[in-house]
């Protein structure tokens, strides 16, 4: 597995404080589908699920809620 970069951190943690898509796109001034798009990548690179899609938005698993605390440090 690749090191993570910041960018990929961002995409997390912008969805982690949204939990929707348009909030983190607007955070991050992209389209909601650059986020999507983004964070699929991640979850492919990883192998492993960031986040558990719902019918209220995307809530971390437990991978992610680690990936959005490494965030919260870098940032």
């Amino acid at each position: 597995m690749r090191a993570l970069d910041w960018n990929a951190l961002q995409f997390v943690l912008a969805l982690a404080r949204h939990g929707a898509l348009e909030g983190a796109a607007e955070e991050l001034g992209v389209d909601p589908s650059t986020v999507s798009r983004r964070v699929r990548a991640l979850e492919s690179a990883l192998g492993a699920r960031v986040f558990d899609r719902t019918l209220s938005g995307h809530r971390l698993t437990p991978v992610g809620a680690k990936l959005a605390e490494t965030a919260e440090h870098v940032a």
